[in-house]
């Protein structure tokens, strides 16, 4: 096939205009036309461009959250940084999830100024948070784990985000959620495609419907949220388009006392088998304060914060 040469006003479309000496003002006129059509033109491309962007993204975040989804199970690598009332400490550990129920387990060990909390064990279940602490801290309570709700839970404190581990999915259905293209990243060496996600001041908007086939049924429930303290999150996409890391960051703040806690969960598999077993009753001390329990039942190195201010409340042993 012959190389045919297009012209630059052939592929705008504008018609070339002959060359006719045109005097005075009508020229001038003549050319301000000429680059009004050629502007119109540009912003029509450039919004017809960025429709379809983000149409792009929404579309592929949706397809690898159902995706990642259908695999019912995780393993993830978990990092947090901690900053309570400017002390810095860190938490790294695993954790593994099944993702059609919203239950989780996880181990993390603390380093920096809460290295003496030691090593923790979490498990998430039926919006419930069990802790069991070792080492000084740990003894210190009268049962081996401690519980707290949701409202109680899904928060930060010294112990990091203590909500499940799945809770940043939740803003993806969340009203008012605004989707950016961040584009490409690296995650422990391997090329993904990061997606931002704010959440803003609408109240109907959503990435993700609620209504969206293959959904489970704690992500599609309209009470579910994602972390308290939350507004933003960002979801790294493999090249199989499933889900390959999220990060979020949360904080709180309680009589002037303030917590903020970035969490980073990679995904390392997909699909092995996943038992999460919760304590039984005669385990538990049931609270909903955590920072103002962990006061009570232990005594911090000096200076430290266990989290934001409150009043230790024990409901039940």
């Amino acid at each position: 096939m012959a190389d045919v040469s297009i012209q630059p006003s052939e592929r705008l479309g504008i018609e070339t205009i002959p060359n006719v000496e045109t005097a005075g003002p009508s020229r001038t006129v003549a050319i301000v036309g000429i680059v009004l059509v050629v502007v119109v033109a540009a912003i029509a491309i450039g919004v017809r461009l960025a429709g379809t962007s983000s149409a792009g993204a929404a579309t592929t975040v949706r397809g690898a959250l159902v995706s990642t989804l259908a695999k019912n199970t995780a393993n993830l690598s978990i990092s947090e940084s901690i900053d309570v009332e400017g002390q810095i400490g860190t938490a790294t550990g695993s954790g593994k999830c099944n993702l059609q129920i919203d239950a989780c387990s996880a181990t993390l060990n603390y380093n920096g100024a809460l290295s003496q909390l030691g090593t923790e064990s979490m498990l998430y279940s039926g919006r419930i948070m069990y802790l069991k602490l070792a080492g000084t801290v740990g003894a210190s309570f009268p049962t081996p784990w401690i519980s707290l709700p949701f409202k109680a839970s899904n928060r930060p404190s010294a112990l990091g985000s203590t909500g499940s581990p799945l809770a940043g999915l939740a803003l993806l259905t969340r009203p008012g959620a605004v989707l950016r293209d961040e584009g490409l990243v690296k995650v422990d060496g391997v090329t993904m495609h990061q997606y931002g996600v704010t959440i803003g001041n609408s109240s109907t908007k959503s990435v993700v419907s609620r209504d969206e086939s293959g959904l489970p049924v704690w992500l599609a429930n309209p009470t579910t949220q994602g972390p308290l303290g939350a507004l933003s999150m960002t979801l790294a996409i493999n090249a199989a388009g499933k889900i390959g890391r999220i990060t979020f960051t949360t904080s709180a703040t309680q009589d002037r006392t303030f917590a903020i806690v970035h969490a980073t969960e990679t995904v390392t598999s997909l699909g092995a088998p996943v038992t999460i077993a919760v304590p039984s009753k005669n385990e538990l001390t049931v609270v909903n304060a955590l920072a103002g329990t962990l006061t009570r039942y232990c005594t911090p190195a000096p200076g430290l914060r266990l989290g934001p201010a409150s009043k230790p409340i024990v409901t039940r042993h």
